[in-house]
C-alpha cells in the first residue's frame, strides 16, 4: 500500500531529522556550558557572523528569554551585557517587570559564575517576586531600600 510505504520512509526520515537536531543540541548545550566555565565574557552578539564563540543569543534563549527580548539585545556581547553601565530599563518593550528582572538576574549570576541557576531561581526569595510591589514588600521586609516602588512599578 502507497500510503504505509509513504508513512513508513517520512517515519525514518524524521527519526534521523531528530536524532541530527539532538546531536546539534546536545553539542551547542555543551559549548555554552564550556564558554560559562572558561570565558563568560567572550559571549559575542547575536548579529555577529565573523565571531567563533558561542553566541550570547543562545545563553538568552537556554534561561527563558523571550524572542523579542533576544531580538532587542542581539547587537550586544557579554562584555557589555555584564558591564554596569548596560541599562536594561530602556528596552522598547521591556515595559514589563519580569524580562528586566530576570536579565538582572542572569547578569547577577554570571557575574559570579553560577548559571545554570534553576535551583537557586526555585528557592530565592528575589526571584519569586512575580510583581514589582511584592519585591518592594520583600525588599522593606528584610529592611532593604534598595529601590523605591515608584521605580520598580514602571516595569509592571
Amino acid at each position: 500500500n502507497r500510503e504505509e510505504e509513504f508513512r513508513r520512509v517520512n517515519s525514518s526520515r524524521m527519526l534521523k531529522l531528530t536524532k541530527n537536531l539532538q546531536e546539534v543540541e546536545l553539542s551547542l548545550a555543551t559549548q555554552l556550558e564550556d564558554q560559562l566555565r572558561t570565558q563568560p565574557t567572550e559571549f559575542a552578539a547575536l548579529v555577529d557572523d565573523t565571531s567563533e564563540q558561542c553566541k550570547l543569543s543562545l545563553l538568552f534563549n537556554a534561561v527563558g528569554m523571550s524572542e523579542d527580548i533576544i531580538t532587542q539585545l542581539k547587537d550586544i556581547t557579554a562584555r557589555e551585557f555584564l558591564s554596569e553601565s548596560m541599562s536594561f530599563h530602556n528596552l522598547s518593550r521591556a515595559q514589563d517587570f519580569g524580562p528586566v528582572k530576570d536579565l538582572m538576574y542572569l547578569r547577577h549570576m554570571m557575574r559570579y559564575g553560577c548559571v545554570p541557576y534553576q535551583p537557586h531561581k526555585e528557592n530565592c526569595t528575589v526571584c519569586s517576586c512575580d510583581t514589582p510591589e511584592e519585591l518592594h514588600e520583600m525588599l522593606q521586609s528584610q529592611g532593604l531600600q534598595l529601590f523605591q516602588l515608584p521605580l520598580l512599578l514602571q516595569y509592571k
